[in-house]
C-alpha cells in the first residue's frame, strides 16, 4: 500500500512552525519546544542520539534522587526520629504557578519516585512513614494554628491567618516571615499529628533552614568539574 504522506524534515523549521506540527499530530504543546532543544540547542542528528542524551539525563537524576534519599533517612537515624511524614497531593503539578520555564523544570522532576525512595528506605530502617494528604498546608499559618481542612471537603471557603508575600517568604499572624517551605513541612506534620507544635512557641527557627545541595551530595565530582571548566577556558 502505497503511502502518500510526505516526509517533513523538522531541522530548519521555526517554533511557531514546530508548533503547528505538533499541533496536527495531537501532541501536547511543550513537545515543539522539546524538539527545538534537541535540534538546536544539543544538535542532534538521529533517535539514537537523543535516547542516549535522554539516557544520561535520566540516570543522572536517578543517582541523585539515591543520594537524597540515603542522606534523609541517614539524617532521621542520626537524631532518633522514628516517625516520617510525607507530604502527597495528586494533580499538585498540574496546578504548578511558576514561570513556563520553572513549570517545566519542576514538572519533570519524578517527585512521586523521590517519595517511593525516602519511603521504602525508611521503611528498611526501621522508620514509621505516613503519607499525609497536604492540601493547604501552604497557605495556613502553622504558627497560629489554623484549621486546615481537605480539599473538596470544606463547607465554606477556607481563611487563614497569614499569607505567603513572595515565594519563599510566608507573612505570619504574629508579623515576623518564616520559610515557606518549612511552613508547608510545619503543617503536614500538623495534619498528621494536630497537637505536634502545642509546645513551641516560637517559630522562627523555621526561618533559616539548612539546605542539601549538589555539592554535599557529590564531594568528589565537585573539584573535576571545576578542573574542567578551567581547562575548557584555555582552549
Amino acid at each position: 500500500m502505497k503511502n502518500d504522506m510526505q516526509k517533513r524534515p523538522l531541522l530548519g523549521l521555526t517554533l511557531s512552525e514546530l508548533q503547528n506540527v505538533v499541533k496536527n499530530l495531537g501532541m501536547p504543546g511543550f513537545s515543539a519546544k522539546q524538539i527545538a532543544s534537541w535540534l538546536y540547542d544539543k544538535k542532534v542528528t538521529s533517535i539514537d542520539e537523543m535516547s542516549n542524551l535522554s539516557l544520561k539525563h535520566d540516570c543522572f537524576l536517578k543517582d541523585q534522587m539515591h543520594k537524597l534519599s540515603t542522606a534523609i533517612v541517614r539524617y532521621f537515624i542520626a537524631h532518633r526520629i522514628g516517625i516520617l511524614v510525607v507530604g502527597t497531593n495528586r494533580l499538585w503539578k498540574q496546578h504548578a504557578s511558576m514561570s513556563k520555564k520553572n513549570n517545566q523544570k519542576f514538572v519533570s522532576i519524578p517527585h512521586e519516585k523521590l517519595r517511593w525512595m525516602i519511603s521504602y528506605k525508611a521503611l528498611i530502617a526501621g522508620i514509621e512513614v505516613i503519607w499525609q494528604e497536604e492540601s493547604y498546608t501552604s497557605k495556613a499559618d502553622c504558627t497560629a494554628g489554623d484549621l486546615i481542612p481537605v480539599y473538596g471537603k470544606e463547607r465554606t471557603h477556607p481563611v487563614f491567618s497569614g499569607r505567603r508575600i513572595e515565594r519563599g517568604l510566608y507573612l505570619c499572624k504574629a508579623g515576623y516571615c518564616i520559610n515557606a517551605d518549612c511552613n508547608g513541612a510545619a503543617n503536614i506534620l500538623r495534619k498528621a499529628f494536630p497537637h505536634a507544635w502545642d509546645a513551641c512557641k516560637d517559630f522562627q527557627f523555621l526561618s533559616t533552614p539548612a539546605s542539601v545541595g549538589f555539592k554535599s551530595l557529590n564531594p568528589s565530582s565537585v573539584p573535576n568539574r571545576q578542573k574542567q571548566r578551567a581547562a575548557n577556558k584555555k582552549k
